[in-house]
């Protein structure tokens, strides 16, 4: 009785989980951030969703700072 009960909380725990992880429609903070890394080849610093846009701070190879904005929806950078 007990193990079922762990079992749900568990199933519950994992669903929230999921729906911070990726939003029902576009894309989510962490493939935002996967994608700036790869096509800027730099570090990001810091990323934060803000008004449907996540707003990725990256460090690039040249040394240079650059805040780059990515619809959250349509996955776009700007």
């Amino acid at each position: 009785r007990d193990d079922r009960k762990d079992d749900r909380r568990d199933d519950r725990r994992e669903a929230r989980r999921d729906d911070r992880a990726a939003p029902r429609d576009g894309i989510s903070l962490d493939e935002a951030v996967t994608r700036v890394r790869r096509d800027t080849g730099g570090r990001v610093l810091s990323a934060e969703a803000r008004d449907g846009r996540y707003r990725i701070k990256v460090l690039l190879p040249n040394g240079a700072v650059r805040v780059i904005n990515v619809d959250s929806r349509s996955g776009r950078m700007d």
